[in-house]
């Protein structure tokens, strides 16, 4: 007999998955977050190529680049409730449909109006692509030993979506122009969504959408009112609110602080610019690995709770490190930033079946934490600029470390997860 994904497709009721199917479908998640990672950083590495093509000053270029988070902010829970009502099969294509377009658009954007509009359509497609994809992992590894594994190799598509286009977009636009930069991101994602419209078949679409109490056969079939019911539950649920805060406040000490470290290296510790980029570079590296090393851990010792405490509560020593090592050192804060406090994508992510019975209420779940987080976090990116403007590095350092701590308390309240 095959082997199930999922330790409840033996005991409870769910249709089959096979593990080699279940595979399948990490692998393409993983690069669908990989091409939604071009989408998301593709102004970053080619900023000046924009600007002198539609002839804009970096405040406004700011503004432009802007507008991708803010429909993030407004779209999140709303796609949330999308993916949860729709097959994850035509969800997929509908979300890589939306960054398609937007891109399409941007393609043929003759001003900056334009621009703009194929932004926020892409957006769309970003914001549905995130929740889907975390989604349907954590409904077809529900119960499996390999849940947090499968998240922590997800979650780094869009680490290497992002390494790979700063590699690629400067190159291509360069040879190119922009155009080249739009043609390779639409024609990976249309790809992408041929190979997702197949792997998910109609038996996977059976498995994700059944609810616990159409497996509990002493239990009668939910109607939709009911199920209407169960999914605004989740924002009932405190649990939820506890992590999602949890999350929000460990990644801006960690995530959010990263893009002012460089800066930090070179004009406070006289550390060479492009030094201070490779060493950051470097972090970003150890925090791919961090990701699914956290995940086994979580997998082999069947807990996320207590890893994720001791996660955020690393963030004290790494920031001691960057505060009192003398430069020569560095390298140790660097190992301490790109690895011990990277569990919260992959804890947070992975723990939504610790939480909520039904894959339909996963969505909700998964875009409230997002919405949080987006929400949130960026207040505190903009709070970190002032901080440095009028009270200096150390002080929002130290900011972290509360960050941090605060954190730990969330999860440790949030006892429901294993």
């Amino acid at each position: 007999m095959e082997h199930t994904a999922s330790a409840d497709n033996r005991n409870n009721g769910y249709p089959s998955i096979s593990m080699k199917h279940a595979i399948l479908i990490l692998v393409v998640s993983t690069l669908i977050m990989i091409a939604a990672g071009f989408s998301n950083f593709k102004f970053i590495p080619i900023l000046v190529n924009f600007m002198q093509a539609y002839q804009l000053e970096m405040g406004a270029m700011g503004v432009v680049m802007s507008v991708f988070q803010w429909v993030c902010i407004v779209a999140m829970l709303p796609a949330g409730f999308v993916i949860s009502k729709m097959s994850p099969r035509y969800a997929g294509v509908l979300a890589i449909g939306f960054i398609t377009l937007g891109n399409i658009v941007g393609l043929f954007a003759g001003n900056v109006a334009l621009l703009v509009v194929g932004r926020v359509i892409e957006a769309l497609g970003f914001c549905l692509i995130q929740i889907l994809t975390q989604s349907v992992i954590s409904s077809v590894f529900r119960g499996n030993k390999m849940l947090g594994t499968a998240t922590g190799i997800l979650n780094t598509g869009m680490m290497f979506g992002q390494i790979i286009h700063f590699s690629l977009a400067p190159t291509v636009a360069n040879k190119v122009g922009l155009s080249g930069v739009y043609l390779y991101i639409i024609v990976t994602i249309i790809i992408l969504a041929i190979i997702w419209f197949f792997a998910i078949n109609k038996g996977i679409v059976a498995s994700i959408q059944v609810t616990a109490a159409e497996r509990n056969k002493n239990k009668p079939a939910l109607s939709k009112s009911e199920k209407v019911a169960k999914k605004m539950a989740v924002f009932k649920t405190p649990q939820i609110w506890l992590i999602a805060v949890g999350f929000t406040l460990v990644g801006g000490a960690v995530a959010r602080v990263g893009q002012y470290i460089p800066t930090y290296m070179t004009t406070e510790l006289g550390i060479d610019q492009v030094a201070a980029g490779n060493l950051n570079s470097l972090a970003t590296a150890f925090g791919i690995v961090a990701f699914i090393v956290y995940g086994i851990l979580a997998d082999k010792l069947k807990t996320r709770r207590k890893l994720m405490i001791f996660s955020c509560l690393s963030v004290v020593v790494v920031y001691l490190c960057l505060m009192y090592l003398p430069a020569g050192l560095l390298m140790i804060f660097i190992i301490l930033y790109g690895t011990l406090p990277r569990a919260f994508t992959t804890l947070t992510y992975s723990c939504y079946p610790d939480l909520f019975e039904d894959n339909d209420q996963i969505p909700i779940a998964h875009s409230t934490v997002m919405f949080v987080g987006n929400l949130i976090g960026a207040a505190l990116t903009a709070l970190f600029g002032y901080i440095i403007q009028y009270s200096g590095y150390n002080t929002l350092w130290y900011l972290c470390i509360v960050l941090g701590i605060a954190a730990a308390v969330c999860w440790f309240f949030a006892k429901k997860i294993k």
